[in-house]
């Protein structure tokens, strides 16, 4: 090959080698130009609608970043324009979609750098299609971490810093367990709404009764700091003594705690007896209690008048305190005379028993004794002694019945006085 030739072939190579080149490098800058954008309108087969959207404040959103419907890019956010001093987002929607008069936008942040989308709601088509901007009342502007943790104060940042140390600094090494809780937390999520449905019953009416009683037990303890704290010292002392030696009296009460509920129970258990027993009395007790509620003014109206009588106690004790003494030395001779006395009364006791339903007759006739000695003459004489001589003798000697007098000639004990009568009256 002569030299000509080879010149020919090295600037045929090179010339190719520099159109390849010149190709990929518009290659890659399309490739940038239209990576966050799309193709651009021009572009043959390239359709895009346009939408505007009005918020408060736009926060960290820039021209360029995604606008997402049912969270899957569907345009990007064209420009940014103040109107009428409020900030108005130009989007551009890929494939011409429509956006209805309901349509919804909202600024959301794609990731904690501060990143930021519009997720765009079209709407439905019933609502008919969009006239103009969609108005502040159906937007939702971004809210900043900056402007959250602006709110809190000194003294609340620095606290929550170090809580986010310490939590991470806990978990450190727990990615296991960690993973572990996340697993469980399917189950506490299902538990967590089967509360939240409990508490959501009749518009929520138990769970504002909670909230009030919360409240007003809030409120009582509002004033209580220096009570609270006390018994907080208290409670740590209760705790560093229980702790002592390291925890081997906790140890030893944890060990005996089950045979001692045990026992207790079984004690429990033989209280239902005693306390239906106390019960019953109690229901007994009851009839009692009200009258003496009801004996209480008398009874405090006693007590009240007892204290001059009670005060003149010592004065008689002092007084009878001699005759007490003689008394006793009395008493002690006739103790043995009281046992034989309770002996005879003993004894007697039967035979008093049978002439007990008598005790009317037998008054009757010491009734009549007396009366017969109650009367005496100069002679001293007590007693007289008169033969009455009436019909009754005369008939009652005869085999014949008294046609003036009917009674019960052998009465029941006790109703001898109830028989009594003379010639002249007619007992029934």
């Amino acid at each position: 090959m002569s030299a000509v030739a080879r010149r020919e072939r090295a600037r045929t190579r090179s010339l190719r080698v520099g159109l390849v080149s010149l190709v990929a490098a518009v290659a890659v800058t399309a490739f940038a130009l239209t990576a966050q954008n799309g193709m651009p309108d021009y572009v043959p087969g390239v359709e895009r609608s346009e939408v505007a959207a009005q918020f408060k404040t736009t926060g960290a959103l820039r021209a360029g970043d995604d606008v997402r419907i049912a969270n899957v890019r569907s345009g990007y956010v064209d420009s940014i324009e103040l109107v009428d001093g409020k900030p108005v987002v130009n989007m551009r929607l890929d494939d011409g979609r429509a956006v209805y008069a309901d349509a919804e936008a909202t600024i959301r942040s794609r990731s904690a750098l501060g990143q930021k989308y519009v997720d765009l709601d079209p709407g439905s088509e019933d609502a008919g299609a969009i006239e103009d901007t969609i108005p502040l009342s159906r937007t939702t502007e971004a809210v900043e971490l900056d402007d959250v943790l602006g709110a809190l104060d000194s003294k609340t940042r620095t606290a929550l810093q170090a809580t986010l140390r310490q939590t991470g600094g806990g978990l450190v090494g727990r990615g296991e367990d960690l993973q572990d809780g996340l697993d469980g937390l399917d189950s506490t999520l299902t538990d967590l709404g089967v509360v939240s449905d409990a508490l959501a019953v009749d518009d929520g009416s138990d769970l504002t009764q909670i909230l009030v009683t919360a409240e007003s037990v809030a409120s009582s303890l509002d004033q209580q700091e220096q009570e609270l704290a006390s018994m907080t010292e208290q409670l740590a002392t209760t705790v560093e003594a229980i702790g002592t030696d390291e925890q081997e009296p906790l140890g030893q009460v944890l060990l005996k705690a089950p045979s001692t509920l045990r026992e207790v129970r079984r004690a429990l258990v033989d209280l239902d007896g005693p306390l239906a027993d106390t019960k019953t009395a109690a229901i007994r007790l009851r009839p009692g209690a009200r009258a003496l509620a009801t004996a209480m003014p008398d009874t405090r109206g006693l007590l009240r008048e007892s204290v001059e009588p009670l005060e003149a106690v010592p004065g008689v004790v002092e007084v009878a305190d001699p005759a007490v003494s003689r008394l006793t030395g009395t008493l002690a001779n006739a103790r043995p005379l009281v046992a034989q006395f309770g002996t005879a009364v003993s004894r007697g006791r039967a035979p008093l028993m049978t002439l007990a339903p008598y005790a009317p007759e037998a008054l009757l006739f010491f009734q009549n004794a007396a009366d017969a000695l109650s009367q005496g003459d100069a002679s001293g004489h007590w007693l007289r002694i008169y033969p009455v001589v009436s019909a009754e003798n005369i008939i009652g000697n005869l085999p014949i019945d008294s046609p003036l007098l009917q009674r019960e000639a052998y009465p029941d004990p006790g109703e001898a006085p109830q028989h009594r009568t003379n010639d002249l009256q007619v007992v029934p």
